[in-house]
């Protein structure tokens, strides 16, 4: 099983250094649910987003979505 990263500010998704496009987007939820592969999505900030809006606000995004920090 992989394990992606959403970003619950910019709403992208990530698998390490790699940033997913809508078309890819769309095909990985389309595989997930015929049961052609396996994911874990995880809430986060990715670091560009988290760099600027500040940690105090970051916190506060995750006591509305959850996630990680």
């Amino acid at each position: 099983m992989k394990t992606l990263h959403y970003c619950v500010r910019c709403h992208t998704l990530r698998f390490g250094e790699r940033t997913f496009s809508e078309r890819e987007e769309a095909a990985l939820f389309l595989s997930t649910r015929l049961g052609i592969c396996e994911v874990k999505i995880v809430n986060e900030l990715c670091h560009k987003c988290r760099q600027g809006i500040g940690d105090e606000s970051a916190r506060d995004l995750f006591k509305r979505y959850g996630g990680e920090l």
